[in-house]
């Protein structure tokens, strides 16, 4: 069989195996750090980073997006919400509010001896206070960071939460896609629950968590953020075991999932979807 031939047969075999796929395995311009959050089941709910250049690939989709309306802004795409001809469901559902952050970094990061440096230093430089705010978040990392974003955005956090369930367990066989910037930090807590709610180990909820360090290659857009925010965002790079470990202890040790007063029906359902599909 001449050359040629060979080749067109392996092309003809590239595409009917593909067709043959589910359209998220077909997808080969995914969002950056896009995977299924329940690999092993059948659901079709996945996690990533800014889906904003790969809508066309998601039709059908139902997208939790967890960014900031000013991150969206920042992308210099089309805003998600303009995308009318685009049959993808976009709900914003933002969970990082910098108010109530350095409020909540003041009142509980900070010691006294932080806060009292803080204010003298204030009076010699107007920056000092702001500057102290920053590098007791840097300090403490991305570890820090969860602490913060669970006390200042619980009610967020769980409203967004039980959503998921709720779309899990309907009738709608939309694929669900949460995301944020990365798909690590605001996506990785609202994957926590998720996981920890189906009653997935926490040793399996690490793994998965750092799953996201082997897939995205951070660096290059630190400096420009570091820029325009003032904080290091150096210091929050990856996803360490560590930090989801703590994370998962701080969950624990302040009973955050009772307080959260998750629908129990809606969650028995969703639980039993999940292992048994």
């Amino acid at each position: 069989m001449p050359q040629t031939s060979y080749f067109n047969l392996a092309i003809l075999y590239v595409w009917v195996t593909a067709l043959a796929l589910p359209i998220h395995v077909q997808n080969l311009h995914a969002p950056t750090n896009y995977r299924p959050l329940f690999p092993s089941s059948s659901i079709e709910v996945f996690r990533s980073g800014s889906p904003d250049d790969h809508l066309p690939s998601l039709q059908g989709y139902t997208i939790f997006d967890l960014r900031n309306s000013d991150e969206k802004k920042a992308a210099s795409v089309k805003s998600l919400d303009e995308n009318e001809e685009l049959v993808v469901r976009i709900l914003s559902r933002p969970l990082l509010f910098p108010e109530r952050v350095w409020a909540d970094v003041r009142d509980n990061e900070w010691t006294i001896l932080d806060r009292v440096t803080a204010e003298v230093t204030s009076i010699f430089s107007s920056e000092a206070y702001s500057r102290a705010l920053y590098d007791k978040l840097e300090e403490g990392g991305l570890s820090c960071l969860y602490r913060v974003i669970l006390r200042t955005s619980l009610t967020e956090v769980s409203n967004v939460v039980e959503e998921i369930i709720t779309s899990v367990i309907s009738d709608d066989d939309s694929p669900i896609l949460i995301n944020c910037a990365k798909g690590k930090d605001r996506t990785g807590i609202v994957c926590a629950f998720l996981h920890l709610l189906a009653g997935i180990d926490e040793d399996t909820v690490v793994e998965e968590y750092a799953e996201s360090e082997k897939r995205l290659k951070e660096g290059g857009e630190e400096r420009k953020k570091q820029e325009e925010t003032g904080l290091d965002w150096s210091k929050f790079r990856g996803s360490p075991a560590n930090a989801m470990r703590d994370t998962i202890d701080f969950i624990r040790e302040n009973d955050i999932i009772r307080k959260c007063d998750f629908d129990t029906i809606k969650v028995e359902a969703f639980k039993s979807i999940v292992n048994n599909s």
